[in-house]
């Protein structure tokens, strides 16, 4: 089974994985740095911090990125705050996650 490693990128820079992890497959490691991500996340905004979390980047062995899942705002969306930035009118808030294939809403 090939073995992937999730180097975590951050507003301050990227933290590298030296152990990384093995997945049947880059979709399933794809769906699991998802999973992180989002777990990152919710994490620190519970705790009361803004999150500098940007996304993860899937590598091989060989150090190349091979997918990329980020947290960010929606391109198509104007309008849609950083999800730094609080919501202006709204409670409401959206993630958006930037995958190889295009752009996913959660």
């Amino acid at each position: 089974m090939p073995h992937y490693y999730f180097h975590l990128r951050t507003t301050d820079g990227i933290e590298r994985d030296h152990e990384g992890i093995t997945f049947p497959s880059l979709d399933e490691a794809r769906t699991d740095a998802l999973s992180c991500l989002f777990e990152m996340a919710s994490d620190e905004l519970s705790a009361g911090r803004l999150t500098n979390l940007v996304g993860i980047d899937i590598a091989d062995g060989q150090g190349t990125v091979l997918a990329s899942v980020k947290m960010g705002h929606d391109p198509d969306d104007p309008n849609q705050p950083h999800p730094n930035q609080e919501p202006q009118d709204s409670n409401e808030g959206h993630a958006f996650i930037h995958g190889r294939d295009g752009l996913e809403k959660s």
